[in-house]
């Protein structure tokens, strides 16, 4: 497997398994009583029931068409950006859409940046920036 391949499928799966797998860090922030915590708890809840709710069909769909995507950026542009603010925009929020997936299933203020070598997933959540470098072996 070539390692833009595997960018692909390391960045395809990592989506997946967030919204599949929701998981408090990526709502929340490290305050105990700040609006965001209490805004994120909330939210999270919602994403660990709604992630009850996809079907297999939807989650292939959904990493199917962010894989074709991710390579379509790649191959234009050398780089691609997928974003969440509250909700995924861009490239995201499409493979999102076409697979029939929520929106609300998604970290808040999280950025990954792919390229060829690498995988980055920088999320910022309560003022708090945590970097998920994730390498591609060749």
């Amino acid at each position: 497997m070539n390692s833009k391949v595997k960018s692909i499928e390391i960045a395809t799966e990592w989506w997946v398994d967030r919204i599949t797998n929701p998981t408090r860090e990526f709502f929340t922030s490290k305050k105990k009583n700040d609006s965001i915590t209490t805004a994120g708890n909330i939210a999270f809840i919602l994403a660990q029931e709604e992630s009850e709710k996809l079907s297999k069909k939807q989650i292939e769909k959904f990493h199917k068409n962010l894989s074709e995507y991710i390579q379509e950026e790649l191959q234009d542009n050398g780089i691609c950006k997928l974003e969440t603010k509250l909700y995924p925009t861009n490239t995201l929020n499409k493979a999102a859409l076409s697979a029939g997936i929520e929106e609300d299933l998604f970290p808040w203020e999280t950025t990954m940046t792919i390229t060829n070598e690498q995988v980055e997933v920088l999320n910022v959540i309560g003022g708090r920036k945590r970097l998920h470098p994730i390498k591609v072996k060749r």
